[in-house]
């Protein structure tokens, strides 16, 4: 079949950020100091000897009682102890350092772990995705770990290895799965990297044929499904699909409820299953805008129609530029509704004056300055200095550019020489 596919800039988007995210899965890692650490955690007391020989000690005849070595009699209750018991059985420096190094990691994988499923994995927001997944408080919280661990590696005298220190890359991606069994994570995972080696193959040419990257993302998708419940699999589609990746790159200012995010990716992904999710199908042109617009009514009808004009005015490109520029400058949604409103009424207002036959040129090119004049003040005054000049930016300001072009700045002229 010959279907032409527009707008696949952002399927090819979502899948770099996907591949890129799964390139860089790494196990956590982090840091307890020395008097806490409880070393019976980190490596469990087992009945097994240190070393092969003795598993079956020879019966010495002797008048002094020899206490057969186990991991009981080497383990201490803190790390300093501890690596003073496997000097004194003789164990290498090296493998010393090899044990204690896995062992503080391995204890500060779980720390890390528990301290990221403290906050539940919110989907639902705008920004959940970005760095896949890691909000602030999260994002400090794993720093102050970091910074234990090396600290306690310091006290130690054990310099950490490259692959201990990649180690400690943050996760995101095992935070947006974190709500799967750990055994399902994994199997997961593994299918994601499949993908990857699948998707490298058919780019080796530079370019990849896009319906066989859908293809190879719907197989992945039904592999991952048979691994998992109905409930799980739906909470993967939530967090991992096309459709909710486009979804959240699209409600900036809208800031849905999790009720109303699950609401609305039901409805969307019901539609990219029967008309693709990579753009708009040519040769179901009419069909599919017929769709989109009895999509756009249930979603309409599932919100409400304040909620609705909230969740369509997040859709304009225009208005999530004013709330991605003035949210750098610390400010919030009421700030970017007002300045897009103002917008809205300042392109009316110069609309009707261009189509104003009793004003001559001069005339109409003074109102238009007026409307700019007034709207870029009103603007001042809702955001304030340090908002205006994050937004006053060409990419933002172009619309009242669009008004009233600014005065061409006048040209010194040259004094000739006395």
């Amino acid at each position: 079949m010959n279907n032409k596919h527009l707008l696949i800039v952002s399927l090819a988007l979502i899948v770099s950020v996907t591949l890129n995210v799964v390139g860089g899965f790494f196990i956590f890692a982090g840091v307890q100091s020395v008097e806490e650490l409880p070393l019976g955690q980190a490596l469990p007391a087992t009945d097994s000897p240190l070393g092969q020989a003795a598993a079956h000690p020879q019966q010495v005849v002797t008048n002094t009682v020899v206490k057969q070595m186990t991991w009981e009699t080497v383990e201490a209750s803190s790390y300093l102890d501890y690596i003073d018991n496997l000097r004194r059985i003789g164990c290498p420096e090296k493998t010393i350092r090899d044990i204690i190094l896995a062992d503080v990691n391995k204890l500060y994988k779980t720390k890390r772990r528990a301290a990221s499923g403290q906050k539940k994995f919110e989907f639902w927001k705008a920004n959940a995705m970005f760095g896949m997944g890691m909000d602030k408080d999260n994002v400090e919280t794993m720093r102050e770990l970091n910074a234990e661990r090396d600290e306690l590696l310091k006290q130690l005298g054990i310099e950490s290895s490259f692959e201990s220190e990649m180690s400690l890359i943050l996760n995101p991606l095992q935070q947006s799965l974190g709500f799967l069994p750990e055994q399902k994570q994994v199997a997961v995972m593994k299918e994601l990297q499949g993908i990857q080696s699948r998707i490298a193959e058919l780019s080796e040419d530079g370019s990849a044929d896009i319906e066989m990257v859908w293809k190879a993302q719907r197989e992945t998708e039904e592999s991952i499904k048979g691994m998992l419940s109905e409930d799980e699999y739906t909470g993967y589609l939530l967090r991992r699909s096309n459709t909710a990746h486009q979804l959240r790159s699209q409600i900036a200012g809208f800031d849905p409820s999790e009720e109303e995010f699950r609401t609305v990716f039901k409805l969307k992904r019901a539609f990219d299953e029967e008309y693709g999710e990579i753009g708009i199908n040519l040769d179901l042109l009419e069909e599919q805008l017929k769709a989109q617009k009895t999509l756009n009514e249930q979603i309409r009808q599932s919100l409400g129609d304040e909620r609705y004009a909230d969740y369509e005015r997040a859709q304009d490109y225009q208005f999530q530029q004013i709330h991605s520029s003035l949210k750098k400058a610390d400010l919030g949604t009421g700030e970017a509704i007002q300045v897009y409103d103002m917008q809205k009424v300042a392109q009316d207002a110069a609309l009707q004056l261009r189509g104003n036959q009793t004003l001559n040129e001069a005339e109409r090119r003074e109102r238009l300055r007026q409307i700019r004049n007034e709207t870029e003040s009103a603007i001042q005054q809702v955001v304030g200095t340090e908002g205006w000049e994050k937004f006053n930016r060409p990419s933002n300001t172009r619309w009242l550019q669009s008004i009233s072009p600014n005065e061409p700045k006048p040209v010194p002229t040259e004094q000739p020489n006395p």
